[in-house]
């Protein structure tokens, strides 16, 4: 089934009775739900069958947008979260530097690398749909080529704050995170201009 191509197979979705006829060959059904707060898994909707659910329910895009881009944050701010365990005030600091240029006037992200204080894990990454198309917009002014990124306030201050952290093989890496990261980016545009 090509998503970005998807035509119903119910033409006449407005006449009467038509929410209840059958429709020929397989279909994709786009359907609301909002999950209670901290659960994932669609109880009451299909029997509980969480593999039939995914067979036959999508997300929507706003949805999957903000889900896999939280996904990627936890990817791209491995390094960092993994440091911030340690406490140490150089590592405080480059992460303080971190989130203090999400906040910066080209992103206004919200998002944060944040530990919490009662039990010390680190928060994982959350967006909001607001963030996710900033954080997408500022994904794809990266261009391809070696220092692409340099162009995208997220990528230029995560390199700052893996340099300030030493955080070499990360470093090494950096140019094929961001060739992925705009891919990403690229996709959620492309699904987000769908039906």
């Amino acid at each position: 089934l090509d998503l970005m191509h998807f035509e119903s197979a119910l033409k006449d979705g407005l006449a009467p009775g038509a929410a209840q006829r059958r429709l020929e060959g397989g279909s994709l059904v786009l359907m609301p739900y909002m999950p209670t707060f901290g659960e994932r898994v669609c109880d009451d909707v299909l029997g509980g069958d969480t593999e039939l659910v995914q067979q036959y329910l999508a997300l929507c895009c706003l949805h999957c947008h903000m889900r896999m881009g939280e996904h990627l944050l936890e990817v791209l701010e491995e390094p960092l979260r993994e440091c911030l365990k340690s406490s140490s005030s150089a590592t405080v600091g480059a992460i303080d530097a971190f989130n203090a240029a999400m906040k910066d006037v080209g992103l206004q992200l919200r998002h944060q690398i944040a530990k919490n204080t009662s039990d010390g894990s680190i928060y994982a990454a959350a967006l909001g749909g607001v963030d996710a198309q900033r954080l997408c917009a500022d994904l794809q002014k990266i261009e391809d080529g070696p220092g692409g990124w340099r162009s995208s306030a997220f990528f230029t201050a995560l390199h700052a704050a893996l340099v300030a952290l030493g955080c070499t093989q990360a470093l090494a890496r950096l140019d094929a995170l961001a060739a992925t990261a705009l891919e990403f980016a690229d996709a959620v545009h492309l699904m987000r201009l769908g039906p």
